[in-house]
């Protein structure tokens, strides 16, 4: 198999809901903050650092996970830094009325 054969397959390991995935970006925040500073950083690892790491500003990073409920969506540059992939799915509902 070549390798860009390779790099086109997708897997698809979880299927998550948007307060799934917000969940999961705060826990890697909690753990990159934890080992800063088990690490004794005098500078522990901050909000502005993530984003900066991430390439988004530290205000929309904190729409996303320091607000309950999320003011805002994981944006494509978040999800593509975790590896997250979104899709999207059209209901159709049909109710009957009965005269």
């Amino acid at each position: 198999m070549t390798a860009a054969k390779r790099r086109t397959e997708k897997k698809v390991a979880n299927v998550a809901t948007e307060a799934e995935v917000v969940e999961y970006i705060r826990q890697e925040f909690d753990k990159r903050k934890s080992a800063a500073r088990e690490r004794g950083d005098k500078k522990a690892f901050s909000l502005r650092d993530f984003a900066d790491e991430i390439g988004v500003t530290p205000a929309y990073l904190s729409d996303i996970i320091m607000k309950e409920p999320p003011r805002r969506e994981p944006g494509p540059k978040v999800l593509d830094y975790f590896g997250i992939g979104k899709t999207t799915r059209r209901v159709v509902e049909y109710v009957f009325f009965r005269k």
